[in-house]
């Protein structure tokens, strides 16, 4: 997760190595199964999130009931 973590870091800004790894420790690895949810109506989202395999399918329901989807993919 790293590497892949650092890569997509340093194409937006420059850190010293000493910052990086500071930085990515950060982070703590997580395995969600496929047809979870890592966040529900009413939870208040207190991370990040950054997918290394797999797809991501966020979504939200308006007042009048349209579904809007946004999707992440490694």
């Amino acid at each position: 997760m790293t590497t892949l973590l650092q890569k997509n870091i340093a194409a937006h800004i420059s850190l010293s190595e000493t910052e990086m790894e500071s930085f990515c420790n950060l982070f703590e690895y997580k395995t969600i199964k496929k047809k979870s949810f890592l966040l529900r109506e009413g939870e208040i989202c207190k991370f990040e999130g950054f997918v290394t395999k797999g797809l991501f399918r966020v979504y939200h329901i308006d007042k009048n009931g349209f579904e809007y989807n946004f999707i992440y993919n490694s």
